[in-house]
């Protein structure tokens, strides 16, 4: 019986001395674990902003340790087990990532993947996010013309003014700037309101090329 006690009283104090050691390292997997959520966070959260930054089209560039068709397999075959989430389209030498037409909207972006032979016999991957080619083409065109207005009226208003006649040239070239400023800041809402789907899509290349790719 008191034998019986003796382990008894041996079992509660091996218990009592680990019950520290067990409340410790559980608050340390605790800590760890809020440690990744925020590490996660932050990395989510840096990738949106450099994904909504005031470049207009944000890109990345990066070196795959394969050849350009075996790459292209990769990102296609991988690209198409997120089927759910996002189509791809291939062609040679290039590889383009869409939103699902269902969850599409004006500002729904795109990633357009361009695959070059290195020297060393690798494949340089350059992607460059944007909207859809009409959305883009759009913007491009409009610029062109605001711009080769704005040049025009400009020249001519200098030309007015050191004239000495009325510089109504600067007047259309100022319209013209106050049109390029709104046209950008029509750009930039319209790549905030796609930067969740633009991370989604970033999100999907990286699982399929199996690496982590900064936004340039």
């Amino acid at each position: 019986m008191n034998a019986k006690l003796g382990e008894q009283g041996d079992s509660w104090g091996e218990a009592a001395c680990l019950e520290p050691i067990l409340r410790a390292n559980g608050e340390q997997r605790r800590f760890s674990m809020t440690q990744e959520r925020r590490r996660r966070a932050g990395v989510w959260s840096g990738s949106l902003s450099r994904m909504s930054s005031f470049r207009l089209r944000p890109g990345f560039s990066h070196v795959l340790d394969r050849g350009v068709d075996s790459a292209r397999d990769l990102i296609v075959e991988g690209t198409r087990g997120h089927a759910d989430r996002c189509e791809v389209r291939s062609f040679p030498g290039y590889v383009c990532l869409h939103v699902l037409e269902r969850d599409g909207h004006f500002w729904s972006p795109r990633l357009s993947l361009s695959l070059e032979l290195e020297m060393d016999g690798r494949t340089r991957v350059t992607g460059t996010y944007g909207p859809n080619t009409n959305v883009w083409s759009a913007f491009l065109y409009g610029y062109m013309l605001v711009g080769s207005a704005g040049l025009f009226s400009g020249l001519l208003g200098l030309c007015q003014w050191w004239l000495k006649m009325t510089p109504w040239g600067l007047w259309i070239f100022g319209l013209m700037l106050i049109i390029a400023a709104g046209m950008y800041v029509f750009a930039q809402m319209g790549q905030k309101i796609g930067a969740q789907q633009t991370f989604m899509l970033h999100q999907i290349y990286e699982e399929v090329v199996g690496c982590r790719v900064e936004i340039g």
